[in-house]
């Protein structure tokens, strides 16, 4: 990542990956604006809920034919403030719907992804890709590797504030340094799949939440293999061979104290 900028915002260098993991969007028109959740983490939501009011806020801004009224309901199944981007999607999703229903608002929802964060771009997009800038510049990537991979996913059931771990990466001093994503993407061209997923936040994330540091290790020592840090945290993945290994693992960190843990395929293009 690079150094904050005027804006207060960090340029980044990362690796964005869809997975077969979503929450729900359950959509009708009404005769207003209507949002409502449910699910099992719908108690801890407050700003991701803005992440789809400000996109449809957005939309009815651009002046261009778009219903102000649906009744959206949203099935939170993605932990919040989990580093995973379950908001961030949510209003891509939203996006995607609004492309599909009014051609009017197609050649504006680059623009106003990115206006709604550094995720939401690549929420457009999906696949595997580098994101640079604000998250507006994406490269597709090619792993042919990891498309038959499962993904074990493990968070300990306390949010990270993504602010607060930006915040940490200045009083640190760590913007600038992070993972050779040249080298990672070159791996992944050749076919590579166990690889070093290093993650610059996760120092930061650790000044943080202290007990995050305790969990990794709880995670690499229960189970024997290497964790890393999704996002700005506090979910930790690692990547495995086959179905039968996914699963093992999984039942074998629930004896940890996992709050929420999942098996998730990654969710790639035809070809990459």
């Amino acid at each position: 990542m690079g150094a904050r900028d005027e804006r207060g915002y960090h340029p980044i260098d990362t690796l964005f990956a869809q997975l077969d993991l979503a929450d729900q969007l359950w959509i009708e028109p009404a005769a207003r604006w209507e949002l409502t959740v449910s699910g099992p983490f719908a108690s801890d939501l407050s700003a991701e809920v803005n992440s789809i009011d400000r996109a449809q806020a957005g939309l009815e801004a651009l002046g261009v034919a778009w219903p102000s009224g649906w009744r959206v309901h949203l099935v939170k199944e993605i932990p919040v403030a989990a580093g995973l981007g379950g908001g961030s999607m949510d209003a891509a999703a939203w996006l995607r719907f609004a492309g599909e229903v009014a051609a009017a608002t197609r050649p504006h929802l680059a623009r106003l992804a990115e206006s709604l964060g550094a995720d939401v771009p690549f929420g457009l997009a999906g696949g595997l890709a580098r994101g640079r800038g604000y998250g507006q510049q994406l490269a597709p990537v090619e792993a042919p590797g990891l498309g038959s991979r499962l993904v074990v996913l493990a968070n300990p059931g306390h949010p990270v504030a993504t602010r607060d771990v930006y915040q940490a990466v200045d009083a640190l001093q760590l913007a600038g340094r992070g993972a050779n994503l040249d080298e990672l993407v070159g791996a992944l061209a050749a076919g590579a799949w166990q690889l070093e997923w290093e993650n610059g936040l996760e120092p930061a994330a650790w000044a943080v939440a202290p007990w995050l540091r305790d969990f990794a290790q709880a995670l690499q020592g229960f189970s024997h293999r290497r964790w890393w840090l999704s996002g700005s945290g506090g979910t930790y993945f690692t990547v495995c061979a086959d179905e039968e290994e996914a699963t093992w693992l999984a039942a074998r960190i629930n004896r940890v104290e996992v709050a929420w843990s999942r098996v998730a395929r990654f969710h790639l293009p035809p070809g990459r």
